[in-house]
């Protein structure tokens, strides 16, 4: 490989890695705010449809269950 090649080759797996780690950090902020009850006051439609996206982006939805659960108890059980 020429030094050119390298070079451009290298600007892209930056700006690949780039990606992958600004995705990652929002998919986290998200789960956190999850977690911290930042959403509870989200009408019951909306609060599953939140919580399903943040259940497939982080690929399971045990982490989800306490906070779902809190949910119900504040606005739905009252």
């Amino acid at each position: 490989m020429k030094g050119l090649q390298k070079l451009k080759l290298a600007k892209e797996i930056k700006s690949i890695r780039g990606k992958i780690t600004g995705k990652i950090s929002k998919v986290v902020s998200r789960l956190d705010d999850l977690l911290n009850g930042k959403f509870d006051n989200l009408e019951p439609l909306k609060f599953i449809e939140l919580v399903r996206a943040i259940s497939e982006e982080i690929g399971e939805f045990k982490a989800t269950k306490k906070p779902v659960i809190n949910h119900v108890e504040k606005n739905i059980a009252a």
